[in-house]
């Protein structure tokens, strides 16, 4: 190609290449060889960044050759980038399950792609230079912005993370490796329990439970649980299930009225409530929106049944027929909530916690902080390298000052904050409190000589109704064709082996609980921080002799 759009256009769009480009190949290597440093969002970030390169190249070349009064070409190249744009999200609206195409290009950018976005704005303000002295100093400014932001991504890269699990044969091994991870800072503080055959075998904190108080975590450190509240939720459904005040097969629009999702024909099946507990209803995800639905604690409990009545028509067009496969979302558990507040005429808050929470002896759980649970709180925390740290500016644009309480040593650190959404990730709670949930699952729902939970139940909810699930975030990491989404639970069966769990992770916080049925075994982890290998580490811990 010659005259203004020849070398020197070329020149621009391949340094725009290779800026957008080494991230993804930096981020692609680390998890190739093993190092597991990328996020859950690997595969939003590799998608999105596609987009940015197709969209971002035609539109600089095209905007060069308008500038140089070539319209016809200048109009073919910016409408290739249009439609480039326009198709790449009309594909991911098809078969990304539900997920918001905004949400995946936000993805790209803001991790990858930004960086070649930033030389691509700078790529057009370039064309502007028809002067060569101009068009150098141009060229260099180019270039010292394509480093900067290379290197600024593989800082995010290359930030501390959990050392490498390796195998357990003792409790003093576990001892040694948590003590270790927590001198990284990632995360800055963990509390483990294990239960074993009915009995606590292993119950230890390590690390800071507020680094701005130099507060040490403890066995009773509470901590957000984020996406763990959803097996606790599942169990207060099921529960209605047992008093047959609720049948999962029934039909949500019988208890919400206004429950009128988009189907993808007028012949779909209407979702049902066992299809909101395995996550078969094809509602999309809500992410990362759903950083920002939270609020202080000082202000009053959200009606649950009101919130997601103003949430659901943002996110009520299915991606799939209920039940031909499953794709974790929040969105199911938010109307989850609802269903059980109409069927048990309570509030879900009090529902809970008159059902589960308080029948099980979890004193110091709950969905607001008790004066006792903040005498013993964490504070949550986020590694400012981090790419987590992107998606900060959602909660309090431009920056969430209000939500921060210090920071140090290169981390910031929350203040209290409760989610909008109880029903998915709303729970606060410590470590032992978990435990005695899996201790009652792991008996047939027995605990402390009390019947809790009927033996009924629990196989219902940790045997029946599993659907194998559509790619997404939650599932990397699990080898294909081991992994179903069941009711409340991530059923895993690999080499012989299965266990139940489910992990959360957000704002400052990571959690895991997993359950080995057949060998009477539950492992809790639960952080400050949002670097937990989850797990590996659940891997190792069940290899040693409890």
């Amino acid at each position: 190609m010659r005259g203004p759009v020849g070398r020197r256009s070329a020149r621009l769009f391949r340094l725009w290449v290779a800026a957008a480009a080494a991230p993804v190949a930096v981020v692609t290597a680390l998890y190739v060889v093993g190092l597991r440093t990328v996020p859950g969002e690997m595969g939003f970030l590799l998608l999105g960044s596609l987009i940015v390169a197709v969209v971002a190249g035609p539109a600089v070349m095209g905007a060069r050759c308008l500038h140089a009064g070539r319209r016809t070409v200048g109009g073919v190249l910016v409408g290739t980038a249009v439609g480039a744009l326009a198709a790449g999200l009309w594909v991911w609206r098809a078969v990304g399950d539900g997920h918001s195409a905004v949400v995946l290009l936000g993805f790209g950018l803001a991790l990858c792609g930004l960086p070649g976005a930033v030389l691509a704005v700078v790529c057009l303000a370039m064309a502007l230079f028809r002067r060569r002295g101009r068009a150098v100093a141009g060229r260099s400014v180019l270039a010292a912005v394509g480093v900067v932001a290379v290197a600024a991504t593989g800082v995010t890269v290359v930030a501390p993370r959990p050392a490498a699990v390796a195998s357990m044969s003792s409790p003093a091994a576990v001892d040694g490796y948590l003590r270790g991870l927590v001198a990284t800072g990632g995360p800055p503080g963990i509390s483990a329990v294990v239960v074993k055959d009915g009995r606590v075998v292993y119950d230890k904190a390590f690390g800071l439970a507020d680094g701005t108080r130099a507060a040490p975590a403890t066995p009773r450190t509470v901590y957000h649980w984020f996406s763990v509240t959803k097996p606790v939720t599942a169990a207060a459904a099921l529960k209605l299930v047992e008093r047959g005040l609720v049948r999962l097969d029934d039909p949500v629009e019988k208890y919400l009225p206004f429950f009128t999702p988009r189907y993808p024909s007028p012949h779909s099946r209407r979702i049902t409530v066992a299809d909101l507990l395995n996550h078969s209803s094809g509602l999309p995800g809500n992410e990362p929106w759903v950083v920002s639905w939270v609020h202080g604690e000082d202000e009053p409990a959200l009606d649950q049944t009101a919130f997601v009545r103003r949430k659901l028509p943002d996110f009520d067009r299915l991606g799939f027929e209920p039940g031909s496969r499953a794709f974790y979302t929040n969105m199911d558990y938010y109307v989850l909530a609802a269903v059980i507040e109409k069927a048990s005429g309570r509030p879900y808050r009090e529902y809970v916690e008159d059902e589960v929470l308080r029948p099980l002896g979890m004193h110091d759980t709950g969905f607001a902080y008790t004066p006792a649970m903040r005498a013993h709180e964490s504070a949550g925390s986020l590694d400012l390298a981090s790419a987590q740290t992107a998606f900060l500016p959602l909660v309090g644009p431009p920056w969430p000052t209000e939500l921060i309480r210090g920071y140090q040593d290169g981390r910031a650190w929350f203040e209290r904050f409760l989610f909008d959404g109880d029903a998915a990730s709303g729970l606060i709670g410590s470590a032992p409190d978990m435990a005695r949930f899996v201790a009652a699952l792991l008996d047939e729902g027995k605990l402390d000589g009390a019947q809790v939970l009927s033996a009924g139940t629990v196989a219902t909810m940790l045997d029946s109704r599993q659907v194998t699930p559509a790619a997404s975030p939650e599932t990397v990491g699990y080898p294909a064709g081991t992994l179903k989404l069941g009711l409340g639970w991530f059923a895993v069966r690999n080499h012989g082996t299965r266990y139940l769990e489910h992990g959360g992770g957000g704002a400052g916080f990571a959690s895991l609980v997993r359950l080995y049925p057949e060998r009477h075994l539950g492992i809790v982890l639960v952080a400050n921080g949002t670097q937990l290998a989850g797990p590996p580490l659940a891997d190792a811990m069940a290899d040693v002799n409890w």
